[in-house]
């Protein structure tokens, strides 16, 4: 099982995080029990631009840190409930199934991470995984759904040595998330 992930990004520091990104997403994809091979399209857009794709794809006219775009949706719960909604969308020039698109804001995404008191590195690496989540079929539209979904993103992060070290493991099931509530 491999992800690739095809980084479409004219930000530098974003570039330079590739393998990073690539960690994040197969540590996510073994969480998540996935098999095969797999693509994830990457893009950075500057605030004006992602406020006018979130505006343009969801009605929500504000700057926000990520948006995703599944290729398709699990008929229940997450890919490891539906595994085959994983194989809908092949991409035959990369010989993998295509999960989605994830967009970051790198310059959203610097302030929060002054806001939280870490890295840009592991804000970065965050708001991926958080994408990746959704991707996967996750959501964070009740307390139980947000749990697991941060118990997925904590996973993968722990696993890069990007752990969250202002908010104590107790408190972690009724965290906040670390990007804005108007994120998807």
């Amino acid at each position: 099982m491999s992800v690739l992930v095809s980084c479409e990004c004219v930000n530098a520091v974003l570039d330079a995080l590739t393998a990073d990104f690539s960690r994040v997403a197969n540590e996510l994809a073994s969480l998540e029990g996935l098999r095969g091979e797999y693509l994830i399209d990457l893009m950075a857009a500057p605030p004006e631009e992602i406020m006018r794709i979130n505006r343009e794809q969801r009605g929500v006219d504000s700057v926000t840190d990520v948006l995703s775009f599944p290729s398709s949706a699990p008929r229940r719960g997450t890919l490891k409930d539906d595994p085959a909604a994983a194989r809908t969308s092949f991409d035959p020039d990369a010989g993998r199934w295509f999960l989605g698109d994830i967009i970051i804001c790198p310059e959203r995404a610097a302030v929060q991470a002054a806001e939280y008191g870490h890295t840009f590195e592991r804000e970065i690496c965050y708001l991926f995984a958080h994408g990746i989540c959704h991707l996967f079929g996750y959501d964070h539209v009740t307390k139980k759904k947000k749990a697991a979904m941060r118990l997925m993103e904590e996973r993968a992060m722990s696993a890069l040595g990007l752990e969250r070290q202002c908010v104590s493991a107790n408190r972690l099931d009724n965290a906040e998330p670390l990007h804005r509530a108007k994120s998807n």
